[in-house]
């Protein structure tokens, strides 16, 4: 009779033990609950800048607008209002997000100055609201207590 029948046998029958499944088996992954191989781009060192310019012509690709300047290709994340200009050379001010991904601060026509954008922002706006309509509840409250 075989005597490896009679082996006792490994609970989960797993190559990793259990104290490493609960973790990456990368040893230097620095997105243990991320992705098992983190942001390709940090590794790759590509450099991002701050803010790009750039001009070309616009286009409407399979996954949205699509900047072609230079011979190469920027997928835009760009307002709605940038599909009127699809066809035409523009100029795009923006960040780089991602290898050839761009988030537009600002889309124009090209050869046109560039627009000026307004000094607003949303959280100013909001904060302004809620004491709007603070003020003018605690009013319509003093006025239903006097009537």
């Amino acid at each position: 009779m075989p005597l490896g029948r009679f082996r006792r046998r490994k609970p989960h029958g797993c190559l990793v033990p259990p104290a490493l499944r609960r973790r990456s088996l990368l040893r230097y992954d620095p997105h243990p609950n991320g992705a098992a191989m983190g942001p390709v781009l940090e590794r790759a060192s590509v450099p991002v800048s701050p803010d790009l310019h750039l001009r070309g012509e616009l286009v409407d690709g399979p996954l949205g607008l699509v900047l072609q300047a230079g011979g190469g290709h920027w997928e835009l994340d760009a307002p709605r209002s940038a599909r009127r200009l699809v066809g035409r050379e523009v100029e795009v001010t923006g960040q780089r997000a991602g290898f050839n991904g761009l988030i537009c601060k600002q889309v124009w026509p090209a050869g046109t100055a560039q627009p000026r954008r307004m000094q607003v922002p949303i959280e100013r706006l909001l904060v302004c609201g809620v004491v709007i309509y603070g003020l003018l509840a605690t009013l319509a409250g003093l006025a239903g207590q006097l009537s």
